[in-house]
């Protein structure tokens, strides 16, 4: 039986970006039900479409004492051309 609070929020270091062509990679802060941070040794992140025009993703793969919880995520509008290249990144709760 697994007795720690199941993971509830992510959270992103930045969520507003200049679009430069290079992938951008928030830091993710993971929180339990109790609002404790979850250890960054209990989860992966991998980042998804976080160069170019369209939505990006972040997806929190948990492992270790958390490995019986399902991933978590969440996406950012990204740009969409012909936009300018000063327009801001915003990451938006999926």
């Amino acid at each position: 039986e697994n007795s720690l609070a199941a993971p509830d929020k992510i959270t992103l270091s930045k969520t507003s970006y200049t679009y430069d062509g290079n992938a951008k990679k928030p830091t993710v802060t993971v929180k339990d039900a109790n609002g404790a941070t979850i250890a960054k040794a209990n989860y992966t992140v991998k980042y998804a479409n976080n160069t170019k025009a369209g939505t990006g993703k972040v997806t929190v793969t948990f492992k270790g004492d958390y490995a019986d919880f399902a991933a978590m995520s969440k996406t950012r509008k990204n740009f969409s051309p012909p936009l300018p290249v000063y327009q801001p990144m915003n990451f938006l709760t999926s």
